[in-house]
């Protein structure tokens, strides 16, 4: 079982959830067609089977094209505390509001 988030006193993989809006619009500048997507996603802490911390980035109801197979993780520098890593998605999520890719052409 996880530690408590010490913030919320949820478990720690368990990170405010919003509502999401995904966007896709697109973009034409200087003659280059672009195709941005974008979409809410959450940042949650999880353990290696040797139960070193990494932070991965999970859809929060919807997801990016590119990201419909799978998800991307952070590894964290060594010796990065459980508590330290909870910290650092408790930054993340505050502080980044959607995530998007463009694609160009």
């Amino acid at each position: 079982m996880k530690a408590p988030d010490l913030k919320s006193g949820r478990p720690a993989m368990v990170s405010r959830v919003r509502i999401p809006a995904p966007q896709s619009h697109l973009c034409i500048r200087k003659g280059n067609r672009k195709m941005t997507e974008r979409a809410e996603y959450m940042f949650t802490v999880k353990e290696y089977s040797g139960g070193t911390p990494w932070i991965a980035l999970e859809p929060c109801n919807s997801h990016l094209q590119i990201l419909s197979k799978g998800f991307l993780g952070f590894d964290l520098p060594p010796n990065t505390s459980y508590e330290k890593a909870c910290e650092i998605k408790d930054y993340l999520n505050d502080n980044i509001d959607k995530v998007s890719y463009t694609k160009t052409e």
